[in-house]
This record gives structure tokens, sequence and C-alpha cells, in this order.
């Protein structure tokens, strides 16, 4: 069986690496000559200058010919912009969806959904260019009307999405009033789009709201926009409620923020990789065991010796599976070798900290005003 992994793996990484094979000569010849009547040789080269195929041409002939009335509305250079990357007919499936007329739910969450885009709106090249199916129309069709958010932001949360999870992201942030109202020193467009660009549901907002409003984290807008952002859940949220209120019980476990962050934003829960084919078959028998994925980093943190800089700690401990690498730090503590070379790094970072209050002071202008 492990041979097997290893030979697949080492196969996909080929295919990974493999440089692709440019065509442009089979997009051209693929071109039909109604569409080449229209077609001036700078589209010609704008079409089909670093093709892999005729995917292209195909895409231009669906768009022009063959995708209706509203379609053909889409002028001839926005459909070149479209199809000239396209290595599958995405781009046209993603304009089709982007400006059908078929009648769509018009709410969710008691907030209505953003309506079809104009074909002639040039906004449709920067959300469908690329796409490798509808996903990125599917996404911007289910956003919640952004009453607050220009229409620029709704494209760029679901330029390359898979599916609509920015949007239930976005629903789901929008339609909770505390959570509006916890960003007010930020801009709204802003959060959402870095905290729901990426999401696959309403993770990341489930997070931020717990990062926010629960009693035992709390932490500011933006540090809860740098935890949760790209989470599937609350895991990150968790971990950093663990870590801070053990750090307000005891000095010994104190913590800064910047290192709950850095450790925790890529906490996972138990549920979130049971899909992943590689997981370890241990960890998928031993589920029920009362282990909490998310307490992992945490407990790697508790782990480490407490004179190690917080850099180091945010090196060992994030993504961590176990307490394993804090507690392989304070094994070394101990030996004499490896306590030199820790001094070695404390005193780096001191000299980083001492070099960016200096860089401070110089864009500050430096100058000690004297009084007269």
């Amino acid at each position: 069986r492990q041979t097997r992994q290893t030979r697949q793996t080492r196969q996909t990484r080929q295919t990974r690496h493999r440089k692709k094979h440019i065509d442009p000569a089979s997009c051209a010849l693929a071109l039909t000559s109604k569409l080449t009547r229209t077609m001036s040789p700078h589209h010609l080269m704008q079409l089909c200058r670093g093709a892999l195929n005729e995917a292209p041409s195909r895409c231009l002939a669906k768009l022009m010919l063959n995708g209706g009335s509203s379609s053909r509305s889409i002028s001839l250079e926005t459909a070149v912009g479209l199809c000239r990357t396209a290595e599958t007919d995405g781009p046209t499936e993603c304009v089709a969806a982007a400006i059908s007329k078929k009648r769509q739910p018009t709410s969710r969450n008691g907030l209505k959904l953003t309506k079809r885009l104009d074909p002639t709106n040039p906004l449709l090249l920067d959300l469908c260019s690329g796409a490798i199916d509808a996903g990125p129309a599917d996404c911007y069709r289910a956003l919640p009307i952004l009453t607050s958010v220009d229409e620029i932001t709704g494209i760029e949360m679901c330029q390359n999405a898979k599916d609509i999870g920015p949007a239930i992201c976005a629903t789901h942030f929008l339609s909770t009033s505390s959570l509006k109202s916890s960003v007010k020193k930020i801009e709204l467009a802003s959060v959402l789009r870095d905290l729901c660009g990426q999401a696959r549901n309403d993770g990341p907002s489930q997070c931020f709201e717990k990062a926010v409003l629960k009693n035992e984290v709390r932490t500011t807008a933006k540090s809860a926009l740098l935890l949760c952002s790209g989470a599937d859940g609350t895991a990150p949220a968790d971990c950093a409620g663990a870590l801070l209120s053990r750090s307000k019980k005891s000095r010994a476990f104190a913590v800064d923020i910047d290192l709950v962050v850095s450790v925790c934003r890529f906490a996972k829960s138990a549920t979130s990789d049971n899909d992943d084919p590689n997981r370890n078959d241990d960890r998928i028998e031993n589920e029920d065991d009362g282990n909490q994925d998310w307490m992992n980093p945490a407990q790697c943190v508790w782990s480490c010796p407490s004179h190690l800089p917080s850099s180091v700690i945010a090196d060992l401990c994030r993504g961590a599976t176990s307490p394993g690498p804090g507690e392989c730090a304070s094994a070394g503590a101990r030996i004499a070798s490896l306590a030199l070379d820790v001094n070695i790094i404390r005193r780096q970072e001191r000299e980083k900290k001492e070099g960016k209050k200096k860089e401070k002071r110089k864009k500050a202008g430096g100058v000690l005003h004297l009084g007269s």
C-alpha cells in the first residue's frame, strides 16, 4: 500500500512540474471562417498567443456564435479577454451563469441577493477570466446585495471561487448585526474580501464572530481577521480562547496576541480533515478519545520552555498536530549546548527589535527639538 501511495505521489509531482506545451497553431486553426472575418490580426494574436490547445477558440465561438442573444451582446474585445487564458470551457460556463435571465432565489437569511450581470458590464471579464467552471458566477449571484460595499468587492470575493462558499460566508457576516458593528474602524469591504474571499463555507465568519464577541477570546477585529481568514470553522478562535484564558489566569503561561494569531490561525477541528485521503489511520481510530485537534497548537505552546522567544515558539507550534514540538524543545533546553543556541536566538531577537525601533525613529524624523 505504501509503495503504491509513494508511486502515485511521485507521479502527481511529475505532472505538476511538467512543462506545459504551448500550441498557438491549434488555437488559430480551430477558428471558423465566420469568426476570423470579424477579427483583426491583433485579436487573433491576443487570443492564441500562449494557448495550450484549441480551448480559446472554442470558448470564443461559444460566446460569439452559440451563446444566445444575451451572450452575443458581449463585445469582441471582452470575449477575447475572457477566452485567451481558457484551458477548458470554464469561462463560457461562467459567463452563461452570470448573465442568465433564469429565475434565481431572491433572498437568503433575509438579505436580498445580487442580480445578474449585464453582458456589457466590463466586470464580467474580471469575474470569469480564467474560470474553470461556473463557480465564480454562482458565487456572485448568491452574494447578498452589498449596500455598503461596491460591486467590485463582490467580484473580487468571487474570482476563482469553486462554489458559493464566499457568498455563504458574507451572508452570515452581513446578517449578524453585532459583527457589522464590530468592524466600524475597518472598511467593511476590506473585511469581507479578506475574510470570505477563499471561504468554502461560513466558517471564517463563525470564527470571526467567536473571536471578537465571546468573553474567552475577545480579540480586536484586526486580530480576528488574521486569525480566521480561510478557516473552516471556529477551531482557530477556540485555540486562541484556550491560550488567552490560561494566559490571564497564570503569568507562567502569558502570551501576546501576535503569538496567539500566528500559532492558532491554522488550527483545525477533528472533523475538518475527515475526507483527507492521506490522513493517518491511527487518528481516525482514536477520533472519539476526547482529543480536540484545535487544542494541539495550544498544548504545544504550553509545553515549550518559558524562556523561548515568541518567534521561536510560533515556528515550533504553528500547525502542530500534538504537543510534541514543545515537549522536544523543553527537553532540549536542558542540554547545555542547545541552551546556548537559545541564548543566541534571544540576542538576535533583541537586536531585531532594537533595529525596528531605530527605523521608526528615523521615519518619525529622529530630531530632538530643544526648547529655546
